[in-house]
């Protein structure tokens, strides 16, 4: 019901402000291009022979400023549609990840569609290294990046804002298929241009009720270096009761110059062990991922990055450990 609802309201939102393009000097577009590719090499036993040049991702798209306030954007995701960890599938395919239409005046933000989800583009761009590897939430899968609904973002004050959502719950690669959807909303406290803090909740009502805690503190010193903490905390992950999936991620950035910048991350992945459960659900993706690297940055469209991975698996305490070098081409 809310993905037609939403897709029939964008559907005339989207005829009314095409009909008014002609008359406002202000209405313009641009294509969206964005490349994701990398070379990578094992330089351990259990991954040496994993050597390969890679299209990681494209996104392909285009965004039309109707005025000042008012934008649509529809934007192809061209990606492996199982890519948990390295290497984890050669398949390609395409999806749209967004198709929206979006307002932005004064303190009210609102987007109604195929929408970002907003609680993990927030730190996305904090962390700003999406062509070597995705923000936590989305690497982990504790939800989807994207989805059909509706959000807001009010700002109360330039140091408060809050920000909620409902969505089917499904994610961009799924149709919905219950009467059940995905509610959520955080607070976000910025003391000056230095400190950020963020408390974030959401909840899929199904029968083994979903519940997710995200907290984020971050830190910048002038434009020089930027640190940021993200916890998470999932009960009934994916709505298998009593599976809880929960963790972090570290990261910073140093910025030498307006070129360079050093970046390290580290992410850390629980699951509980479900008693009576022979096979723990989830003990083949926890673990530890470290990265730390180097980013060349010469134009406003172009980034690469030398960068060392190392992915550790609780389940078999095996290491994959990687050299890449990764570049992102976007417009």
């Amino acid at each position: 019901m809310l993905k037609r609802l939403s897709l029939v309201i964008l559907s005339l939102c989207l005829s009314s402000l095409l009909s008014a393009q002609n008359i406002d000097s202000e209405s313009y577009g641009k294509p969206i291009i964005k490349i994701f590719a990398n070379y990578h090499h094992g330089i351990l036993d259990e991954s040496s022979k994993t050597t390969a040049f890679e299209i990681q991702r494209a996104y392909l798209g285009y965004k039309h400023n109707f005025n000042p306030y008012w934008k649509a954007t529809v934007k192809l995701d061209i990606g492996s549609p199982d890519d948990f960890s390295l290497n984890s599938s050669v398949k390609r395919g395409a999806y749209f990840k967004s198709a929206n239409i979006e307002y932005n005046k004064d303190r009210i933000r609102f987007g109604i569609g195929l929408v970002d989800m907003y609680h993990i583009g927030f730190i996305e761009n904090i962390w700003g290294h999406r062509y070597i590897i995705r923000e936590y939430q989305d690497l982990h899968k504790y939800g989807s990046k994207a989805d059909i609904g509706i959000f807001g973002v009010y700002r109360l004050s330039k140091s408060i804002s809050i920000d909620a959502f409902i969505v089917n719950g499904e994610g961009y690669k799924n149709i919905q298929r219950d009467d059940t959807y995905k509610y959520g909303g955080a607070i976000t406290i910025k003391a000056g241009k230095k400190v950020t803090a963020r408390i974030h909740y959401d909840i899929t009502p199904k029968e083994n009720v979903q519940q997710s805690f995200v907290y984020y503190v971050g830190y910048q010193v002038k434009n020089n270096i930027t640190v940021g903490f993200e916890g998470v905390y999932q009960i009934n992950s994916k709505s298998q009761k009593d599976a809880d999936l929960y963790g972090y991620s570290f990261f910073g950035m140093y910025h030498l110059n307006d070129t360079w910048e050093l970046f390290a991350r580290i992410d850390q992945t629980n699951s509980n062990w479900i008693e009576n459960d022979a096979d723990p659900w989830n003990l083949s993706k926890d673990g530890r991922i470290l990265i730390g690297g180097i980013q060349y940055h010469p134009t406003s469209f172009l980034k690469f990055a030398l960068n060392y991975q190392d992915w550790a698996i609780d389940m078999d305490n095996s290491h994959k450990s990687y050299i890449y070098v990764n570049m992102e081409v976007a417009f």
